[in-house]
This record gives structure tokens, sequence and C-alpha cells, in this order.
């Protein structure tokens, strides 16, 4: 059975447009028909409805509906399908154009052997509730597998103190520290910002004065740029995201551990990869992430997989404008924010 994730899993707006249009349809299918049978010369010519033509077509609508309130559910289904099948052709074609990028960053953090056969590929967020409770599967794998890298791709979609958390984590990089750092900011209880952040690396033992200057380095804001640039260009708006392969889990599943082993293993076994872009396996809703930030108000179309949002082109639900400037983001949606507060309060525990 599926549970709640921490995201507006439809919002409410787009079901009214959807609606609104087969609303629309249904008016006009109804009004075609009944203007053709009063007046099929008049119609052709494009004359407006008469004032009696117009109620007679609200109240076949209405009573339509009324009687058939199931048509407004098949409408979202059949939107939701063919939106689906626009985002995995997206995505495959995506994963193939992206591999390099995606697997094989020199500059990105990671975890595991240099030689591994197998890499994981995340994005997250260390205010991410999800991602927290997901480090352990992470830390799991990388420990009982050796032959597997886990690469890391910073993406704080929280906004300011997000970014001031990965901005350390990346600069404890350069003084080899990046998985102590990692694993000791999602064990850090409740929200991370720049000072508990700092306050972690320095009780690890890190280099203070080299660490803040390579927290504003420009090969640290070259990182964080970067992965948002592949986000985008990858449709992801929500973490965490795990690419295995051509395989890819959007959330935090209960069994992750053994969704990536699983995948690991297909991998190992010759399945096809990204570089052959022939299946992209896209698990159901069963999943949990985080919700990402859009920076247009326009409608977005609602999918089962939060990465859908905006994925598909350059229209509204983009993350960025393309410009290359610093980006800024929207707001989430406050019952959306509210509920990701109180799992980050709990520890990840609902």
């Amino acid at each position: 059975m599926s549970k709640p994730i921490a995201r507006l899993s439809k919002p409410f707006r787009n079901s009214l447009g959807i609606g609104a249009s087969a609303i629309a349809a249904l008016a006009l299918t109804v009004g075609a028909g009944l203007s053709l049978m009063d007046r099929p010369s008049a119609y052709a010519a494009g004359e407006e409805f008469s004032g009696t033509q117009k109620q007679a077509i609200e109240q076949i609508v209405r009573d339509y509906l009324l009687n058939n309130p199931e048509i407004m559910l098949e409408v979202q289904q059949a939107f939701e399908a063919k939106m689906d099948a626009q985002r995995e052709a997206h995505m495959a074609a995506a994963l193939s154009a992206e591999a390099g990028a995606l697997f094989h960053a020199k500059a990105a953090p990671s975890v595991g052997a240099a030689d591994a056969d197998v890499t994981v590929v995340e994005f997250f967020d260390y205010n991410c509730g999800y991602c927290r409770r997901a480090i352990k599967d992470i830390a799991a794998l990388v420990e009982g597998d050796k032959k597997v890298r886990v690469v890391f791709k910073e993406f704080p979609i929280f906004g300011a103190d997000s970014e001031a958390a990965a901005r350390v984590a990346i600069a404890a990089k350069e003084q080899g520290r990046y998985w102590d750092v990692h694993r000791a900011l999602f064990e850090h209880g409740g929200k991370v910002n720049e000072a508990s952040a700092l306050a972690i690396a320095k009780k690890l033992g890190l280099d203070m004065d080299k660490l803040k200057a390579d927290m504003v380095s420009d090969a640290t804001t070259a990182e964080i740029t970067e992965v948002r640039d592949l986000a985008e260009k990858m449709g992801i708006q929500g973490t965490p995201h795990f690419f295995v392969g051509d395989k890819i889990i959007p959330g935090a599943p209960e069994d992750l551990l053994d969704q990536l082993k699983a995948r690991v293993a297909q991998v190992r076994k010759g399945e096809p990869l990204v570089e052959d872009a022939v299946a992209v396996v896209v698990p159901p809703v069963a999943e949990r992430s985080c919700p990402g930030r859009r920076r247009s108000a326009g409608t977005v179309a609602g999918s089962r997989m939060l990465l859908a949002r905006g994925a598909l082109s350059s229209a509204p639900g983009r993350l960025g404008d393309g410009s290359g400037a610093r980006r800024t983001a929207a707001p989430i949606p406050r019952p959306a924010l509210d509920l990701e507060r109180r799992f980050l309060e709990t520890g990840g525990q609902r």
C-alpha cells in the first residue's frame, strides 16, 4: 500500500485545471450538437450560442458530471498515463546524453572503491528527512560491497541553510574528509545550517581556516551549479534520487538497501546499461522523497513521480532559466513544508 510522502502529490489546482478542460470539451461537444440540430448554417458561420442554448448546454453538462463523476478520475488517469510515457522517454534520452556528467564527473565527491565495477549516484539535500533515513543504507551498501562506488550529487533544494551545509561538505573533500562530514551532517539531530555544519567539521578535527576558504572557492560553487544544471537536464526536482546504471530509484523506500543491491546485481549480470538507454525502471509513488522547489508558478503536470514535474521541456516548472546566473527558489507549499519539518524534528520517524 502506498504511503504518504513529504510533498503535495497531486496539486489541487492541477486537478481543477484538468477538470475544467474536460468540462469545456464536453460543453463544446454538446453545444456543437445542439447548434447543429437547431441551426446548422448558423453554427457553420460561427455565430454564438443563444442564451437558451447556453442554459441547455450548462444543464446537460452538469447533469452528466453529477451522474458520472468517475469521468473526472478517468480524465486525470489518462493525463497521468500520457505524462508518464513522455517522462520515461525523456529520462531514457537524458540518461544516455548525461551519462558522463552523472557517473564520471571528476570533481564529484564519492565513497567506495576507485576501481568499482558499479557506480551508484545519489542526489540529496542535508535537510531532507528521507535523505537522512537513507544514509544508513548507503553506508551498509558501501561497507558490504567493496566493488561499489557511490557518487554524491550535492543538490540543496531547501534554501540557504542546505547550500551552506553542502559547501562545508564539498570543502571537506579537499582535506580527504568528505565521507566523514557527510555522515556526520546526516547524523546531526534537527535542521542543518552553516553554524551546525562548521561545528561538526571542527569536532571532526578539520583545518577550519582552509575549510572556510574552500567553502567559497570557485570550485565549490562550480560543483553546486553543475549539479543543479544536471538535475534540471535529468528532470530531478526532489530528493533523494538514485541511479544505478539505467535503473532509477526515486525517493527512499523502506527497502532501499534491497533495491540498491538488486540493481547493482542487475548491472553486474550485464543487463542493459545507461549507454544502451533501453529500459528505464521507474517505481510508482510508494517511494518517499522531499519536494523540490520550482522557479515558475506556472501549472506543472501532476505525475506519479516528482521528477516528472518540469522535466519534459523548457516550459514552466524548470529549476532554472539556463542563464548560468545563481538561481533563487520559490517557496515550497506550506503543507509540504510543515510535513517535512515534522519529519526532521522527529529524526526521520513517522
